[in-house]
């Protein structure tokens, strides 16, 4: 098993937590169930589940099927949600940590000499030597290069030709001004589609910033 620690439970932690599995386990898994939390999920359902796009496109990137738990179901999660609580009392219970720094390198530590030699209750084999015998062994690569999470958003360009996303503006051509766009943006760059399209792309600029092309306005204005 693995402990991952973060106060918030938005795109970027969540797929922070998977990268510092991989890492840790050393390559990806072929099939991850997640719990019908929205940063994963954006509706659930038994039979044909609405994946969050921005969790898509990580599941896509790193090549693993995702597979939300079945919910309203008694055997649905029971797995994941049997370490809460041996983590909560084995771990958590009883301790100080001086940073979430200390409190992740500690929980890292527990992972390996403590959850992961005990006699496990339900195979009565040790958890660390059933991983490194058989299963290190059916993970894909994992490059070690960490993923660069995206931001979704739909945005309505306004009539001085701009978009705001993550509080920063950006240019478009004066033929979408009140259209509807969805917006791709990165540590790098902001991509703008309209119907599916990329129309524009411009470098991420910092909140309070702008980055305008000249060229979206029309030939005669000032």
């Amino acid at each position: 098993m693995y402990v991952y620690i973060t106060f918030s439970q938005d795109s970027e932690a969540v797929i922070g937590g998977c990268e510092a599995a991989w890492a840790y386990f050393g390559g990806v898994a072929a099939v991850l169930i997640v719990d019908n939390m929205s940063p994963a999920v954006d509706k659930a359902d038994k039979y044909n589940p609405r994946i969050n796009k921005t969790f898509l496109e990580y599941s896509q990137y790193r090549g693993f099927t995702i597979d939300p738990a079945n919910i309203g179901h008694a055997k649905g999660k029971p797995h994941v949600e049997r370490m809460v609580p041996y983590a909560r009392r084995n771990f958590f219970l009883g301790e100080n940590f001086i940073s979430k720094d200390d409190c992740q390198e500690r929980a890292v530590s527990w992972c390996t000499d403590i959850a992961g030699k005990r006699i496990h209750g339900t195979t009565r084999k040790i958890p660390l030597e059933v991983f490194e015998g058989i299963e290190a062994g059916r993970l894909a690569p994992y490059d070690g290069n960490r993923y660069d999470t995206p931001y979704w958003s739909e945005c309505k360009v306004h009539p001085d030709h701009h978009i705001q996303f993550r509080k920063a503006l950006y240019s478009l051509p004066t033929k979408y001004i009140r259209k509807s766009v969805e917006v791709r943006g990165d540590s790098a760059l902001v991509r703008i589609y309209y119907k599916g399209t990329l129309v524009k792309t411009h470098p991420r600029v910092d909140q309070g910033k702008r980055s305008t092309d000249f060229n979206d306005y029309p030939a005669d204005s000032n």
